[in-house]
């Protein structure tokens, strides 16, 4: 193994119980990763990354910080090197280890999660291209980049990761989001934006029995007594009211099943 600097050492040490070797290793047999022995292995890689993170530096200072003989394209390389697939389970395994270690805060008896969506520029490979398509500007006339669109589950006590899904970037965050239930509990609190937001996802979520606060998009905000499918009920306060929400008559839903 590459000799640890004291500053590599100490995240090491402080990150052995949350991010142990063992877990690094095991992601990347999951995932059907093969490596070999050299000075920037998988745990190394995992460990320098954290060590950027948490010193806030660029990455052609970090030889320097972490004093291990290593340039910033070896590094570079390094991460190149471990799929996705590994980086996106250590998210969920690390956040599973912090929730069951730590107290986890609620919100009057509620878990609270925070369901959101992003994306990301990728390297311009056939492989990428094809798996998560390209973003066009605005003229719709030259496609740029790949675009990976992630939508992650986050713990709002912990801050840590619960789930993360990749998805192509044309592709809405409302037709996977549903996968998201099994990661939920009973009685938990989903804090959402208004992107997803829709009357399906919200009867799932209510079955599942969990709780949903979503900002509601424009065209769906209920002013006056409403129309259509969403009519007020009951005044509560000042913006504040109850609002009956009937199911849509003539939407048809391709990831729903009957």
């Amino acid at each position: 193994m590459a000799t640890f600097s004291s500053a590599l050492t100490n995240v090491k040490s402080q990150f052995a119980k949350l991010v142990p070797d063992a877990m690094i290793l095991n992601a990347c047999v999951e995932s059907g990763h093969r490596w070999r022995k050299r000075k920037l292995d998988p745990v190394t890689t995992v460990h320098l990354l954290l060590l950027q993170l948490l010193a806030g530096v660029a990455l052609i200072r970090l030889d320097r910080l972490a004093q291990l003989g290593a340039s910033a394209v070896a590094v570079c390389r390094a991460r190149a090197r471990l799929p996705l697939a590994v980086w996106m389970k250590l998210a969920e395994w690390t956040g599973r280890s912090c929730r069951e270690r730590g107290k986890i805060g609620r919100y009057r008896g509620h878990r609270v999660m925070i369901g959101d969506g992003t994306t990301f520029t990728a390297p311009d490979t056939p492989q990428l291209a094809k798996k998560y398509g390209k973003a066009s500007n605005q003229r719709k006339t030259k496609p740029g980049y790949p675009v990976p669109k992630l939508l992650a589950l986050m713990d709002f006590a912990t801050g840590t990761i619960a789930k993360v899904i990749d998805i192509p970037h044309a592709r809405g965050e409302q037709m996977v989001l549903t996968r998201m239930l099994k990661w939920l509990m009973p009685g938990d609190l989903l804090l959402a934006d208004r992107g997803l937001v829709s009357f399906a996802h919200l009867a799932c979520f209510m079955l599942a029995k969990v709780q949903c606060l979503m900002r509601l998009p424009r065209p769906m905000v209920v002013h006056g007594r409403g129309k259509g499918i969403r009519k007020r009920q009951k005044q509560l306060g000042c913006q504040d009211m109850l609002v009956r929400w009937e199911k849509p008559g003539q939407h048809k839903l391709k990831w729903l099943s009957k």
